[in-house]
């Protein structure tokens, strides 16, 4: 589990987890990705656009929450001005003031170093010349980066592909608000058997 991490809303101090699950599905296109409790947007001047149901955080049911918009997000050095926010009622499952997701920082390569809780952004590769990125082709991938392992995006879902027991192949969701790793009752039967049925 990675621990919370400090953020700006608005010029005011927020402490939010990195959540790789948090998955922002709001009639709004490029929404931020930021989900903060109510108590906190209060204090942040964060003024409602619309109201609605969030999805459940965890073993958390829905909740009454709203949209609102806000004037800037700052993690570290980079600033994002004009932004979605998903606000909610009730606590946080970790006292964390809500969640960001990565995809808030999708135009980045980001590193997260889990035994010093640290998140570490830097730019991405420059495409070769001539080489246009459209949405349904794959990442150019830089020549130092040909070693890392690929993960997979669905939304804001990050998959890994990971080998069980040295022969199995399949797919790991990456959610970094979880505590303990989890295999489908498939996918363990057809580590423990060799098959699905």
């Amino acid at each position: 589990m990675f621990g919370a991490l400090d953020v700006k809303v608005n010029d005011h101090r927020a402490r939010l987890s990195i959540d790789t699950s948090y998955n922002p599905r709001l009639p709004i296109p490029d929404v931020s990705g930021l989900l903060i409790l109510k108590s906190a947007a209060d204090h942040m001047g964060l003024k409602p656009i619309f109201q609605n149901m969030v999805p459940g955080i965890g073993p958390q049911g829905p909740r009454p929450g709203y949209v609102a918009y806000a004037d800037s997000i700052t993690v570290g050095d980079v600033e994002f001005h004009n932004c979605a926010v998903q606000v909610m009622e009730g606590p946080f499952w970790n006292d964390a003031d809500g969640a960001i997701s990565p995809s808030l920082l999708s135009d980045f390569l980001v590193a997260l170093n889990f035994p010093n809780h640290k998140l570490l952004l830097s730019p991405l590769p420059s495409q070769p010349a001539g080489k246009e990125q459209h949405s349904l082709t794959d990442r150019y991938v830089a020549p130092e980066m040909k070693d890392y392992t690929q993960a997979y995006r669905a939304n804001s879902d990050l998959f890994l592909p990971v080998l069980i027991n040295k022969k199995t192949p399949t797919l790991f969701l990456i959610d970094t608000s979880a505590a303990n790793t989890s295999l489908s009752p498939e996918a363990a039967h057809e580590v423990a058997d060799g098959h699905k049925d």
